[in-house]
């Protein structure tokens, strides 16, 4: 006779709900392989690396509904988005936004469930994005995309404070898509990419400055992740320099003094000398351009990171330093010639080979506004030979830090 086993009430109900997650997750898999995942970010099991089929777990005539208006999405003011060449990455991130909109007019919704992407999700929707931009070139389009969805996430950040407040209890409460430093950079890298094909934007660089402030809000509420450090403001620097602004160079330069000070590197003073060298306007704008240059490798020189180095802080301070040399030469194009032309030019050659940073593209720019008598007084014989040519028959001492990295220099 088998005995009767008897389980207590917590056991009971142990049972049940651990019953109603399994029914759940297996609703969720069923609703999964019926409309796909919305392009999702997931990882493989063994390396815990994207996968590289992320492309096709998404069909966009598996979404019809999702396209369709419903009765609460005819309210809406949602943001108006041009299309992207890329229909997969178009419709994954388009998913993404409408998922993004969905929080902020469903949350206290408790009757409805809704699909709440992650803060993950968003950042590889933003890295995908910036990778689209690479390969596409198409620099506007996308960089609005990734800038929309920071906005939405920030609005999340939002959202989570009023419920806390109003002690409103939600079962989204802890996983809203809320920005953290992955976040910030990516959207950041968004705007700050220029355009090979010489089409700017004037927009990009507002956007930068508009997500710096708000990471500087974000930090005095006391969110460390958003503390705006030299990194955040060389990409905001960036962002001005591919601006077609005509002030951009003074714009550039008032950044680099009030942000970031005596923390500057060598990728700070090149996006400033970059903004100057490619400042385009009338008269007023060429000259106030001039006097920048001028004036920030004034600056430079006075300052520690063109001292001999010293430490590997001051040698990673220096990474972009050919960069920074090259667009400095490019600048004086703005100065007419004369003794002042003439002597920044030498100035600058020379500190590029004390500090070893010489590379073509610092030749290529020496040739485009040195003089042929500087030329013969800087390069000697090799003068007339090309920039690639020079570069292996100069003295390895001007060319042993000029590392090339992933922009190329």
């Amino acid at each position: 006779m088998h005995r009767i086993r008897y389980m207590s009430v917590n056991t009971f109900n142990r049972l049940i709900s651990k019953t109603v997650r399994r029914i759940g997750k297996l609703r969720r898999l069923e609703l999964q392989g019926q409309y796909g995942t919305c392009g999702r970010r997931e990882f493989s099991s063994l390396t815990d690396e994207e996968n590289s089929k992320w492309k096709n777990w998404f069909r966009s005539h598996e979404y019809q509904p999702i396209w369709t208006p419903s009765p609460v999405s005819k309210l809406r003011n949602t943001d108006q988005l041009d299309r992207l060449s890329d229909s997969v990455l178009d419709n994954a991130s388009k998913c993404l936004v409408l998922q993004l909109d969905d929080i902020t007019y469903c949350i206290q919704d408790f009757n409805r469930r809704l699909d709440v992407p992650t803060t993950v999700e968003c950042n590889f929707m933003m890295k995908r994005l910036n990778a689209f931009m690479n390969e596409r070139k198409e620099f506007s389009t996308a960089s609005y995309r990734s800038y929309i969805i920071w906005k939405k996430m920030e609005h999340c950040v939002d959202i989570r404070r009023d419920l806390r407040h109003n002690s409103v209890k939600s079962q989204y409460h802890y996983s809203l898509p809320v920005p953290n430093r992955d976040t910030y950079m990516e959207v950041l890298s968004s705007q700050a990419q220029g355009d090979s094909s010489g089409i700017r934007t004037d927009a990009a660089q507002e956007r930068a400055m508009n997500i710096a402030r708000k990471m500087e809000e974000r930090y005095d509420e006391g969110h460390w992740d958003a503390r705006p450090d030299i990194a955040v403001w060389n990409q905001v620097l960036a962002s001005w320099a591919h601006s077609s602004h005509p002030e951009k160079s003074f714009e550039a330069a008032k950044l680099l003094k009030m942000k970031i000070g005596q923390n500057a590197d060598a990728s700070s003073f090149g996006n400033v000398f970059k903004a100057c060298a490619s400042t385009e306007g009338d008269a007023r704008a060429l000259e106030l351009a001039r006097r920048v240059a001028l004036r920030v490798w004034d600056d430079l020189k006075t300052s520690p990171l063109i001292s001999p180095p010293s430490s590997p802080d001051h040698e990673h301070a220096l990474e972009r330093g050919s960069y920074m040399i090259a667009f400095a030469l490019k600048s004086l194009q703005l100065v007419g010639d004369g003794a002042t032309r003439d002597e920044t030019i030498k100035s600058q050659f020379d500190t590029a080979c004390r500090l070893g940073l010489v590379n073509s593209h610092v030749l290529l720019a020496l040739k485009s506004v040195a003089s042929d008598k500087i030329l013969k007084d800087l390069l000697g014989k090799h003068i007339a030979n090309e920039a690639e040519a020079i570069y292996h028959l100069i003295p390895s001492s001007w060319k042993v830090n000029a590392k090339a990295n992933a922009w190329g220099w």
